[in-house]
């Protein structure tokens, strides 16, 4: 079981009608509301999650490769994907390059935004047990996705 410190990573944006460089950070802490700790792939990993977001996999498949949490109120959805190392992409760029992929694989490349590439450190992963030398991070942005894709 490990637990994932996702608190300092940007928090989830306001509805994609919103300016994004309208909210400052404390306003969308308010937006997103308070969070609980969610277990993701089976208890396996565990990260902070807003509290309006609700598990998808409780009213439909979601793959095992990903954890889906859905916001029916603003029509947002938060997902957790565990991605192949790619050997021709370097480790800076292979969060942008697996964001861009999916967007791909979405048919929304031209209707997606990254927001920041964030490089994970030791606090993020402190109960991972990672070898000496490695490197993980998270892309974080915005996908304009038909429902049900």
């Amino acid at each position: 079981e490990k637990e994932m410190d996702n608190t300092n990573l940007p928090l989830p944006l306001p509805p994609a009608s919103s300016s994004l460089g309208s909210f400052s950070r404390e306003e969308r802490r308010e937006y997103q509301g308070e969070m609980h700790q969610k277990d993701l792939y089976g208890g396996a990993i565990k990260a902070k999650v807003p509290s309006r977001f609700f598990d998808a996999s409780e009213v439909r498949q979601v793959p095992d490769h990903q954890e889906v949490f859905t916001d029916s109120l603003s029509d947002q959805a938060l997902i957790f994907e565990i991605v192949s190392l790619v050997s021709d992409v370097s480790n800076e760029e292979s969060a942008r390059f697996h964001f861009k992929e999916i967007a791909v694989a979405n048919d929304s490349s031209d209707q997606m935004q990254i927001v920041d590439v964030i490089p994970l450190t030791g606090r993020e992963l402190s109960s991972f047990r990672c070898p000496h030398s490695f490197f993980a991070s998270a892309a974080v942005g915005t996908q304009m996705v038909s429902k049900f894709r």
